[in-house]
Formats: structure tokens, sequence, C-alpha cells
């Protein structure tokens, strides 16, 4: 988590991948097969030594009470940038919905549960805590935001990769 007052990164625990109890360390496609094996709601799903959905709803609740704080400290509006997976953002996304006395989505869209096959981000505007005590707004301003892939055509080593994509290439750059 970096803000736009403190510019160290802080990593937090509490946005990261669900734990995959025997599936860690295996490939997706063993964790997918024993997903649809197991049948039912893949969010319910808990694998053996793995992490259930209401853990996983506990840890992003705490993350969130520390992104509220956040927000609500001072009078200044704060820039957060939140790094994570999309199956956390899918998580999440669900958690939200679920949780309507507390948070409320504004300009949500179903699609936005898809999960990207490459890098994009979500840009939110998330409100100071209500005095009454009603849910805090999250307005959805930019899904799936993929304005930073654009250059990737045009850097150096995309072109370089066009002509030869073998290591070969390389050798010349490499010390001996």
């Amino acid at each position: 988590m970096v803000t736009s007052v403190n510019t160290e990164i802080e990593k937090d625990a509490n946005i990261r991948e669900r734990h995959a109890g025997i599936y860690e360390g295996k490939s997706t496609k063993n964790l997918v097969c024993g997903m649809i094996a197991a049948g039912g709601n893949p969010l319910d799903w808990v694998p053996e030594g793995g992490e259930s959905k209401e853990e996983v709803d506990r840890i992003l609740e705490m993350f969130l009470q520390k992104l509220g704080a956040l927000v609500d400290s001072g009078n200044d509006r704060k820039v957060i940038l939140v790094v994570t997976h999309g199956a956390v953002l899918v998580h999440l996304w669900n958690y939200l919905l679920r949780q309507s006395d507390k948070y409320m989505l504004l300009n949500w869209k179903p699609e936005f549960f898809k999960v990207s096959r490459n890098t994009n981000y979500f840009l939110l505007d998330i409100g100071k805590s209500l005095a009454a005590g009603g849910p805090r707004e999250m307005e959805v301003l930019i899904a799936h935001g993929n304005d930073h892939l654009k250059s990737l055509g045009d850097d150096a080593l995309s072109s370089f990769f066009k002509e030869d994509k073998s290591v070969t290439a390389l050798s010349e750059c490499m010390q001996q």
C-alpha cells in the first residue's frame, strides 16, 4: 500500500491470495480440477488445509478497516495505491457486495467480477466514514483499466523480440 503522503511501500498480509492448502505450489490446472471435482460455488470451496471464504472475509475486513482509518485521518484527500492479484479482487468484490450495511459500491457492474488475463487496475474513490454510521461509499471510477499496457508494443525489448525470439539473440548482451 502506498499513499500520496507516504511514498514508502507497506506490505499488508491481508491482501494476499487465499491459502490453497494441499494445492499450494501445484499448478493452477491441479487447483482448478480439484475445485471442479468438488462442485458448487468456487468461493465456498475449501481445499484440505486451505482457507475458507469466512477466513478470507475476516482478513479482507481487517484490510478495509486499516484502509478506512487511513482515509478518515486528517482533512486532505489521499491517493492510495493497493496492488494485489485478480483472485483477491473477486473475493473483495464478493465481500463488499454482501456487506451492504458497511460498504456501498457505486457504479458497480457484474462484469467487474471477470478476472483479467493481464495486469489491470481499478480506481476507487473511497469516501470518509459517515458520522451516522451508514455504509462507507466506494465509487468505482475505472474498472479493468489497462492504459498503462499500451506502451508495451513500442518498448525496445518488445521490438527486439519481434525480430528474433530465441535466446541466442541475447548472447551478445550476456557476460561470459
